[in-house]
C-alpha cells in the first residue's frame, strides 16, 4: 500500500460520513515530506479530530506551503455521492437545470446573486420518484455553503428541473417531497439521526400521536417513500440523538417537509415556465373553506343559561391544542369565524367551534370551563355535516345535553314520542333526553334527523 492510501485509508476509518476531496491525501503528503513522520502523523490526526468535533460540519487542514489554515463547508470538498455519481452526462443536466432554475428562485435576486463558484453536485442517485440530485453552492465565503436545493425529474416529461432551494442565511434545512404525487422523500444527513413520522395516529381513546423510525442514510442522505393513502403533508422528520415521545409537541430539531408540486407552482407565479410537473398532487381545499358557515359575527351565539364568558379564540385553541385530540405536531391556524356559547344546566360553559389546521375537513370542539373559568374537559365533535338538516351535533357529558347548530335556519326538537319544542335561531342547547332535531330554513324547508 502506498503512502497516499495508507492516508485515504486512516482518513475513511476515522469517520463512518466524511469524506474529502481527490486531492486531500496528496495535498497531506506534499506538505509531509519536510516533516518527520510523526509530525504529518499528527497532522492527519488533528484534521480528523476538527471534523468530528464540528459534527462532520467543517473539514480542517494546514497545507505547509499555504500558511494558516483552511476550514471548508464538507458538502463543496466531498465528491459527488449516489450511484449516477459517475454519469457525467446526469451531472451536466443536474447542473444546467439548477442554474435555470434559479432564475426563478424564491431566495430571489439578491440571494442568487451572491452565489460565487460553480455549483457542486453533492448527490446524484436513483430514487423511486427518479433520478435526483442535491446541489450545493458557495457565496460570497467560498468556502462555505451558501445555497442548496434538489434537481428532481419531472414525473411528465422526465427532465430534470429545480423543485427545491434554501438559502442556508435563513438557517431551514429542507426535507423535499418529490416525484408522483410528491409521494419520494430526501433529507440531506445532518450528523445526527434523523427520524420519521408518516402520519398521525388516533388511538383507541380519541388521543392523537405519532410513531417514529430512524431513517437509514447511505452516501450522505436519506430517503423514504410516504405510502399509499398516506399524505406528504401529513410527513414530520426531526434531526436529534433520540426521537421524541409519541405525543411531545414541539420538539427541537424539527424539519420542515418541502413539496415540489408546491414549490414548482410558486416558481411559476414568479414568471417561470409552466410544466408538465403540474399537478402532480390533488388538490386539498383549505380547512377555512370548509367552515361550518364561514361568515363573520358581531359576538358568539348564546344558549342556554345565561353566562357572560367571552372567548377570543385563545381559551379554546389552547385547550384543545392541550388536549392530545390533535395531532402534537400539527399548526393549529384558529378556530371558525362562528362561536357557540352555552350556559349549561349545571352552572359550567360551554365554548364550541371549528378547529382549523387540525385536519381536513376541520373538527369541532367544545370545551368545559368551570365556574372560575378554568378548563374542566375538551369534547371532540368530529367534523360538521354538512349535508345533514343540523350540521352540527355535540353531545355533552354528565346529562348536560346537546348542542346543535344550523346557521339560519329555525330549530326544534323532541324526545322520544314527544311533541316538537322550539328552542330558537341558528344553535341551541337541547336537554339530553332529546332524541330528534328539526330544521326549518328561512325559505320554508322543513328537515329532521335523529340525534
Amino acid at each position: 500500500m502506498n503512502t497516499t492510501e495508507r492516508v485515504n485509508r486512516a482518513m475513511w476509518d476515522a469517520t463512518d460520513r466524511l469524506r474529502l476531496a481527490p486531492d486531500f491525501a496528496d495535498r497531506v503528503v506534499r506538505g509531509g515530506r519536510r516533516r518527520v513522520r510523526r509530525a504529518r502523523v499528527q497532522g492527519v490526526a488533528l484534521a480528523v479530530a476538527v471534523a468530528m468535533a464540528g459534527g462532520g460540519a467543517t473539514v480542517a487542514w494546514r497545507d505547509a506551503t499555504a500558511g494558516p489554515a483552511v476550514v471548508a463547508d464538507y458538502r463543496l470538498l466531498q465528491p459527488t455521492g449516489g450511484d449516477l455519481a459517475g454519469d457525467a452526462r446526469v451531472i451536466e443536466q443536474v447542473v444546467r437545470a439548477w442554474r435555470d432554475g434559479l432564475r426563478h428562485s424564491e431566495s430571489g435576486d439578491g440571494a442568487v446573486a451572491a452565489l460565487r463558484g460553480e455549483p457542486h453536485v453533492y448527490w446524484a442517485g436513483t430514487t423511486k420518484g427518479g433520478p435526483a440530485a442535491v446541489v450545493v453552492q458557495a457565496g460570497a465565503r467560498r468556502d462555505r455553503v451558501a445555497m442548496a436545493g434538489l434537481v428532481a425529474t419531472d414525473p411528465v416529461s422526465k427532465e430534470f428541473r429545480l423543485v427545491g432551494e434554501e438559502s442556508v442565511a435563513h438557517g431551514v434545512s429542507w426535507v423535499y417531497a418529490f416525484g408522483p404525487e410528491d409521494r419520494t422523500l430526501l433529507a440531506v444527513d445532518p450528523g445526527v439521526p434523523l427520524y420519521i413520522s408518516m402520519a398521525p395516529v388516533t388511538g383507541p381513546d380519541g388521543k392523537v400521536s405519532r410513531d417514529w423510525r430512524r431513517m437509514s442514510t447511505m452516501d450522505g442522505v436519506a430517503l423514504a417513500e410516504v405510502p399509499a393513502g398516506g399524505d406528504p403533508r401529513d410527513v414530520r422528520v426531526l434531526a436529534r440523538q433520540a426521537p421524541p415521545a409519541a405525543r411531545e409537541r414541539d420538539p427541537a430539531g424539527l424539519h420542515p417537509v418541502r413539496e415540489a408540486s408546491q414549490y414548482v407552482e410558486q416558481a411559476v407565479a414568479r414568471g417561470g415556465p409552466v410544466p408538465a410537473y403540474l399537478p402532480i398532487n390533488p388538490t386539498r381545499a383549505d380547512s377555512a373553506g370548509l367552515s361550518w358557515e364561514n361568515r363573520s359575527v358581531d359576538g358568539p351565539t348564546r344558549v342556554g343559561r345565561p353566562t357572560q364568558v367571552t372567548d377570543d379564540g385563545g381559551i379554546l385553541l389552547r385547550a384543545v391544542g392541550e388536549s392530545g385530540y390533535v395531532d402534537p405536531l400539527i399548526e393549529i391556524h384558529g378556530s371558525g369565524r362562528w362561536e357557540v356559547v352555552a350556559g349549561l344546566p349545571d352552572g359550567r360553559t360551554a365554548l364550541l367551534s371549528e378547529i382549523f389546521g387540525a385536519s381536513d375537513p376541520a373538527l369541532v370542539f367544545a370545551v368545559l370551563l368551570d365556574a372560575t373559568g378554568a378548563v374542566d374537559a375538551v369534547i371532540p365533535g368530529g367534523a360538521a355535516d354538512r349535508d345533514a338538516p343540523v350540521p352540527v351535533r355535540v353531545r355533552l357529558p354528565d346529562g348536560q345535553g346537546w348542542i346543535v347548530a344550523a346557521y339560519g335556519s329555525s330549530l326544534a326538537y323532541r324526545t322520544a314520542g314527544g311533541a316538537w319544542v322550539e328552542v330558537g335561531q341558528d344553535a341551541a342547547l337541547l336537554p339530553d333526553t332529546a332524541a330528534e332535531v328539526r330544521a326549518v330554513t328561512a325559505g320554508g324547508v322543513s328537515s329532521s334527523q335523529p340525534l
